[in-house]
């Protein structure tokens, strides 16, 4: 359903905690594949109110608190339309245009693993024998609100500050640079608490987070730092399309005038998602396929770079300059589909 825009959330700070287990070394019983998370949101009211619409799905609601900019604490109520997929919260008093209030939501969620690639799912692997399991996003088109309540429209641009908690001996990736990480234990099991620079304003779908015992392979353009993370039993087929990276960022940035606005690019390699990668700014995910390339196997890597350059070329197109809605995303994937083509010829 389409919400009325009488007020649009400016600021994310989103913690998730992840009962996962990476390994058969965990084990969470009811908990597993499941998330605790929190989000504080900074909210700008457009138009007086004393409702706030924002989308959910397959959340489950533990608590809302809301302040006005002065900390003074408003009571509120909540109701969730599961259908519509809509968060209702009623104030108790009139929130004033123009003015700024703090929300707060606890929540669960869900991370699926049925061999679904959509909203917030896990993806397995055999290593040495043993069972694995990465987590990956894909919010395109409306899925960000299965792993926050938020206003999951295009146009709904805001700044992301990222936290996640996950078992010790995997790392998380998300669309930002890592600012530092602490352990604890707690229960019995060892945890690590990753905190993520402040994204630049971007819009929902594009928020991406995997966590994985993946390694990397690292290299530069200037001042940009570009990882590839793939399991281990791939890394070693992964140097052509490391080395084509910064070509294609080279490229896009004398086509388009612009720089690559980001300090980082990564690219994460799962072994299978419902399309052939998703373009999430500073983090872009694709199947393992596309970024894979052996002599002794093939000899034709040109549509892993066809697809590595329409992700890129999204960086601009697409995240830098957005759509307003859904029904102008023919003119996003067409145009980043031409700037593929493009790209990969000059590869």
């Amino acid at each position: 359903v389409q919400i009325p825009l009488l007020i649009v959330p400016y600021f994310y700070r989103i913690h998730l905690k992840l009962f996962v287990p990476f390994d058969s070394s965990l084990d969470f019983g009811s908990r597993n594949f499941s998330f605790d998370g929190s989000v504080n949101m900074s909210l700008l009211v457009k138009r007086s109110t004393r409702r706030i619409l924002l989308h959910s799905k397959g959340l489950s609601m533990d608590s809302i608190s809301l302040m006005d900019e002065f900390g003074l604490g408003l009571p509120v109520v909540f109701s969730l339309y599961p259908s519509l997929e809509v968060l209702d919260i009623n104030c108790s008093s009139t929130l004033e245009a123009e003015r700024s209030y703090y929300l707060r939501i606890r929540y669960k969620g869900k991370i699926a693993h049925d061999g679904q690639s959509n909203g917030f799912y896990a993806t397995s692997h055999k290593e040495n024998g043993t069972l694995r399991y990465a987590v990956a996003t894909h919010l395109q088109p409306n899925m960000a609100r299965t792993i926050f309540p938020c206003l999951d429209v295009p146009l709904a641009k805001a700044v992301f500050e990222t936290i996640v908690t996950h078992p010790k001996g995997v790392k998380a990736v998300t669309n930002s640079i890592e600012t530092n990480s602490t352990s604890h234990s707690q229960d019995g099991q060892d945890w690590v608490e990753s905190r993520f620079e402040e994204t630049l304003k971007m819009s929902t779908y594009i928020f991406a987070l995997c966590v994985a015992d993946y390694p990397y392979r690292e290299t530069n353009h200037g001042e940009v730092r570009i990882r590839l993370y793939i399991e281990s039993s791939k890394l070693g087929d992964v140097d052509h399309a490391v080395s084509a990276i910064p070509r294609l960022l080279a490229y896009y940035e004398d086509f388009f005038g612009i720089p690559y606005p980001l300090p980082k690019l990564d690219i994460f390699a799962v072994p299978s998602m419902q399309v052939a990668a998703m373009e999430n700014w500073g983090l872009i995910i694709c199947r393992q396929k596309h970024t894979i390339f052996n002599p002794t196997i093939s000899q034709d890597i040109t549509q892993s770079y066809v697809v590595l350059a329409h992700e890129i070329s999204h960086q601009w197109f697409g995240n830098l300059v957005t759509m307003k809605w859904w029904t102008s995303l023919w003119m996003n994937e067409g145009f980043a589909t031409l700037m593929g083509q493009i790209g990969s010829e000059a590869m």
